[in-house]
């Protein structure tokens, strides 16, 4: 069996035979170790950019853009252009393919512009097990996968982000806002700063591992059993559901199955 340490060394030897590389970084856990450790191998012959979108809220660019200032690394913030997708805001079964194919492609023209030699981003071995259209954007555009090529699964990630000192090396996976979407629902920037805003006004209250799904006039809101003692008491019960009200949905439901990763994918009609 191939150890952690084995890993990282072999993730280092491949990152090393880059001559330079562009890394999307969104600042979760898997891109932010491939740019750190590509930071190490590859010095400013790296740099990291960030998508600033409607899809993401402010507060996840405010981490990425925290995270490559602590770590030293070279960062770049560029506006997204998915929304004028129509595509996209079709919210089809083929979504992802179309937002990820657009964003990089955009950063190939950037890393064209500034003389990167290579893109790069944060996907592992645990990625190939969910719908994830994107992906075949990725391959289609031949931009590269160093964690999955070197072996690496969520656990691996999240046990060398932590060894190397990562500050978000267990923050929950956190996917864009359109997930929280049924599929065939036309998005929205409205929509999606509507989610955002109660996914944010949950969290306040301490609850990280989160999703707010939006079905019409239910809010149907998907959180750790181990968290649910904090929205269940009277006082933040009544405050979510004021909130939430306020915000135009009729209903606020709590998911008994609790927070499930992808639960959108396998809810979808389309595909």
């Amino acid at each position: 069996m191939t150890t952690l340490e084995e890993k990282q060394e072999r993730l280092e030897n491949g990152l090393a035979a880059f001559p330079s590389l562009l890394v999307a970084f969104s600042g979760g856990v898997d891109s932010t170790l491939l740019a750190a450790v590509a930071h190490r191998v590859l010095g400013d012959r790296m740099m990291a950019v960030t998508a600033r979108s409607t899809l993401h809220t402010r507060r996840e660019l405010q981490m990425a853009s925290d995270i490559a200032a602590a770590q030293g690394f070279r960062h770049e913030v560029v506006d997204s252009c998915e929304m004028a997708l129509p595509t996209f805001l079709r919210n089809g079964p083929n979504r992802c393919y179309h937002c990820k194919k657009a964003l990089l492609t955009q950063l190939r023209g950037l890393a064209d512009c500034l003389g990167f030699d290579d893109i790069a981003h944060g996907a592992n071995l645990d990625d190939d097990d969910d719908e994830r259209p994107g992906m075949t954007a990725a391959v289609q555009l031949g931009v590269h996968a160093p964690l999955r090529d070197a072996g690496l699964n969520k656990t691996d990630v999240r046990r060398m982000a932590r060894s190397l000192g990562l500050p978000n090396w267990n923050l929950p996976a956190n996917a864009c806002l359109a997930t929280r979407v049924p599929g065939g629902m036309r998005l929205t920037p409205e929509l999606l700063a509507t989610i955002g805003e109660a996914e944010a006004f949950i969290r306040s209250m301490g609850i990280d591992a989160l999703r707010v799904r939006h079905h019409g006039e239910i809010a149907r809101i998907e959180a750790d059993p181990a968290d649910w003692h904090r929205l269940l008491s009277e006082d933040q019960r009544r405050a979510v559901v004021d909130h939430l009200h306020a915000m135009g949905y009729r209903y606020v439901t709590l998911d008994l199955a609790g927070y499930q990763r992808g639960s959108m994918n396998r809810r979808r009609a389309d595909g």
